[in-house]
């Protein structure tokens, strides 16, 4: 409770006086009154303010009917028709069909599951306010702007682009966050006694594994008196329905970062705070409407008492860090990042430098920002920082954490492939020419996929269309390609592409420390041989995203998983001309991750509604396979006869042993391989035959796989080996003569770290057999101007869980 009052009392939420709040707060809600530290007027205010969330209550037709509602099946089928977003009709089709097959009645009609959809939209209850879009007051029911300086003053609220009020949607997150602690709470007890015993390694991935998360853990004795620290997370981002609106919809999610890594990010373990509903950017006096309704409920929240094994256990909300695009952050902060300030970086105080009407250069860097000086910042109103409170109270920009998402794969690759597919950079240098874009399109048009999934490699037309992990996928081929063909004619930009492809590769293998080496030589480079162009993107991938990952973790710098909500939020959403979809789709997700959490706590339910969520995710295509060793996995479908391998191929007779197992397919280390002469005849359709594995010396090999063997508890590959040479070429003597020693710094850490780069096929060398714990990573074989070129990928679309 004391960090929450110290942020309330920081940004002055209990002096504005009562009229600098009527424009924020709800009818039920006294926020001076709410304050108040005696525990009297707190209780009668917290049922002041719970009122306006409690369950409506319907009166049931007859007992039947009631019987029904509480029954697994009914919930059962709302699950599934709020997945598939069915209408009422559709409903009806389904029913009919299933009766049909079962030749027997249901126990349950359409209108029936209708109603209980109807009942568990209004059991939680949302409060929805409405906001001129030109002066920001705030608009009663039915009713107009009625500030009289303002030019929709008396003007009948309408769909139109002037007139449409913004929707700012809230909702109570006391019954969400209790529901979901209650039901993992004891996993999050062991775990946090794992941390106090030192048992947790911190392997780079998970959040809660980070240093982060240590920093605002309880103490040791407070954990032995039965006290425990439960972090959160918030995260908020606008997206449209395409094709129907032109609204923006900003769901605020809360995550608890307690939870483990593969259930945090489950839609009935994430919790829904608000939506704000507009037809542009989102003003900051909204996040600062949202941001005191946070603050509140988390007040409530404090010092929660849960019973474990017995004993009472005092849970404590700890907010570790918030998350967003750049924009967003913008709009929250009042201020910060703003690209076209001197001092727009919200990470330190650099310098910029104007280098046109419409953008300026973030070169260097500078003092780090802190919550101390940006509080200092704020109270000062300094550097274009603290105009508004928006959403500071809650998260001040330096506590942002960077997001590889919108950072990395919407933001510095896309750049970088648009310039090289479409030469549609503002970068002008780093344009390419028509001939070299017809050449790296011919490319991804020829390449066959690692597997049979056809959304790894795409061709250039499908770019515009492609989702962030599509445009990584494709950027990870595309750049180690030009690097490979050295496509520009300006050396200097092949270094800097060279410097951010081996940025990305200590990225994906997790080596933090080497990544911020990396980056901050490939940043004073940028800096050196074109200042001009170091937008604040790149700034903060050279010089800040290291950094955030060495502290959070890359699990604590991704909002993949929470931009993967957005499609819940959807579910249902059938109607698309009601006046305001912000209140249905939250209703329809608040209820989804409820009847989720139900089914799945109980034993009856579990397994189908498990079930039924992976169909909806999309099933693993290898699930039906067995571990042999620790690195290997085989279906027994797969198994070769090796009588029918000795007549097909004698040559690989030496290495077949009587007690041999063979198989012509397997996973290794969750990937897929298959032999090119598999017992099945037909036309290859895939890549899955490449392999790179690990050679002597720490070297790297290429091979094409011919057979899996198991001998007694022992996995092995047999490979048909090919020779390679790098490609990699650089010309020190036509770069600036301050960046030659920069470049070559870039030079020998590729020379060092060289298994991610392109290398070029030179001729076979034969038959090897090697253990699967040697085995890295597949590669694509790719044709170009009669040469051979082998890139290796970090990962294949298709992999077994």
């Amino acid at each position: 409770m004391d960090e929450i009052d110290e942020r309330i009392d920081r940004f002055g939420y209990r002096n504005r006086g009562r009229d600098c709040l009527d424009d924020y707060q709800d009818e039920y809600l006294n926020v001076e009154d709410l304050l108040d530290d005696s525990s009297d007027c707190r209780q009668k205010n917290y049922e002041n303010f719970t009122e306006c969330f409690e369950e409506t209550e319907f009166n049931s037709e007859n007992s039947e009917r009631e019987n029904v509602f509480n029954s697994k099946d009914i919930l059962v089928f709302v699950a599934f028709i709020l997945m598939l977003r069915l209408s009422r009709t559709q409903v009806k089709m389904t029913i009919a069909i299933v009766e049909y097959f079962l030749k027997s009645s249901l126990p349950f009609t359409a209108k029936e599951v209708f109603y209980e959809i109807n009942r568990r939209h209004m059991s939680h209850a949302p409060k929805t306010r409405l906001f001129c879009p030109k002066c920001l007051c705030f608009i009663p029911k039915g009713q107009s702007c009625s500030k009289e300086s303002c030019e929709n003053f008396k003007t009948p609220i309408k769909r139109a682009k002037n007139i449409d009020p913004i929707a700012i949607t809230t909702f109570e997150i006391h019954r969400q966050m209790v529901s979901v602690i209650s039901t993992h709470f004891e996993e999050i007890i062991k775990f946090h006694e794992q941390i106090h015993m030192n048992n947790v390694v911190n392997k780079g991935k998970n959040f809660r594994e980070s240093p982060r998360y240590r920093q605002l853990l309880e103490t040791e004795e407070e954990f032995y008196n039965h006290c425990v620290n439960i972090q959160i997370s918030v995260f908020f981002d606008g997206f449209r329905l395409k094709k129907q609106t032109r609204r923006e919809y900003t769901p605020f999610y809360i995550r608890v970062e307690s939870l483990e890594n593969s259930i945090k990010s489950l839609p009935e373990c994430v919790l829904l705070l608000a939506m704000i509903e507009s037809r542009g950017n989102v003003p900051t006096q909204c996040f600062e409407y949202v941001s005191q309704n946070l603050l509140l409920q988390l007040d409530l929240l404090s010092d929660t008492v849960l019973d474990f094994e017995g004993d009472p256990w005092t849970v404590r909300i700890r907010l570790s860090h918030g998350m967003s695009d750049l924009k967003g952050i913008h709009e929250a902060s009042g201020g910060l990042p703003y690209w076209f300030s001197e001092f727009g970086c919200h990470k330190c105080v650099v310098a910029s430098v104007s280098r046109s009407r419409s953008a300026r250069s973030f070169t260097g860097t500078g003092v780090p920002r802190t919550t101390e000086t940006m509080i200092q910042q704020f109270h000062s109103k300094s550097f274009d920082f603290g105009k508004e409170t928006g959403f500071n109270a809650v998260v001040l920009p330096c506590n942002y954490n960077l997001d590889l998402l919108h950072l990395l794969s919407e933001g510095v690759l896309k750049d970088w492939t648009k310039g090289l597919l479409f030469s549609s950079s503002s970068w002008v240098e780093r344009n390419t020419t028509p001939a070299t874009m017809r050449s790296l399109s011919k490319i991804l048009a020829e390449v066959q996929n690692y597997t049979y999934s056809n959304s790894f490699i795409m061709s250039s037309k499908d770019f515009s269309r492609l989702t962030g992990s599509e445009i990584e996928a494709v950027a990870y081929v595309v750049l180690r390609i030009a690097v490979a063909l050295h496509v520009f004619t300006d050396e200097s930009i092949h270094v800097l592409l060279l410097g951010n492809v081996l940025i990305c590769d200590s990225l994906y293998k997790k080596k933090y420390a080497e990544m911020r080496n990396v980056a901050n030589i490939v940043g004073d480079f940028h800096d050196k041989s074109h200042p001009l162009y170091v937008t604040l993107k790149t700034h903060l991938t050279y010089r800040h995203l290291a950094n955030d990952l060495m502290i959070n973790n890359v699990d604590g710098t991704n909002s993949a998983d929470f931009e993967k909500l957005h499609k819940y939020l959807q579910l249902g959403l059938v109607d698309h001309n009601c006046a305001h979809q912000s209140i249905e789709m939250s209703k329809n997700f608040l209820t989804i991750r409820e009847i989720l959490s139900s089914l799945k706590s109980n034993v009856s339910t579990n397994g189908f509604v498990s079930e039924l969520v992976s169909l909806k995710n999309g099933v693993p295509r290898f699930s039906k396979t067995f571990p042999i060793t620790e690195t290997m996995k085989v279906c027994s479908k797969w198994e070769w006869p090796a009588a029918e391998v000795r007549i097909r191929k004698p040559e690989w007779k030496e290495f077949i042993k009587d007690s041999t197992s063979i198989y012509y397919r397997a996973l290794v280390r969750n990937q897929p391989f298959q032999s090119t002469s598999t017992w099945h005849k037909g036309p290859q359709k895939s890549q899955m035959h490449l392999i790179t594995f690990r050679k002597r010396r720490n070297s790297r090999g290429f091979g094409s796989v011919c057979l899996f063997l198991i001998r007694g508890s022992q996995s092995y590959v047999l490979i048909e080996e090919y020779g390679s040479a790098a490609t990699l070429r650089l010309d020190f003597s036509k770069l600036p003569r301050n960046t030659q020693r920069l470049a070559r710094s870039i030079k020998f850490f590729a020379d060092n770290n060289c298994d991610s780069l392109i290398v070029k096929r030179t001729n076979l060398v034969g038959l090897t057999l090697i253990p699967t714990s040697d085995v890295l990573s597949p590669f694509l074989s790719i044709q170009f101007d009669g040469n051979t070129y082998f890139c290796p990928i970090r990962y294949s679309p298709i992999v077994a869980r």
